[in-house]
């Protein structure tokens, strides 16, 4: 893995740790809460480590979510940005043959 991946791994983690917790100490649904800090942390009411603000200048709730969910999914490894980017890897992607078998079926489908 390159450094800038180590970087934006080590950023988008701090960020989501400081969130959760921030999120300990508020009464407010996790999902809720991610609003607020998000203010917080771009107004830079929150103290994080100068190299996480490098990494991670702005957030929002949305990207606070994502990176929640992608850790669940694929691990920290995936806050380098590599999770759910294997788009035509698959086995029918990689033969064209079966490929087209599926597409075609797929398209007898949809017109039938």
């Amino acid at each position: 893995m390159d450094a800038a991946s180590q970087l934006r791994i080590e950023g988008r983690l701090a960020v989501v740790r400081a969130f959760e917790q921030s999120a300990l100490t508020v009464t407010l649904p996790t999902a809720a809460a991610r609003l607020p800090f998000a203010q917080r942390y771009n107004n830079g009411e929150l103290s994080v480590p100068e190299a996480v603000r490098a990494q991670v200048p702005r957030t929002s709730d949305s990207s606070i979510e994502r990176w929640q969910r992608q850790v669940r999914k694929c691990g920290i490894i995936a806050l380098a940005g590599a999770c759910g980017n294997r788009a035509g890897t698959s086995k029918i992607d990689s033969t064209p043959e079966v490929r087209g078998m599926v597409q075609e079926d797929r398209k007898s489908l949809l017109s039938g």
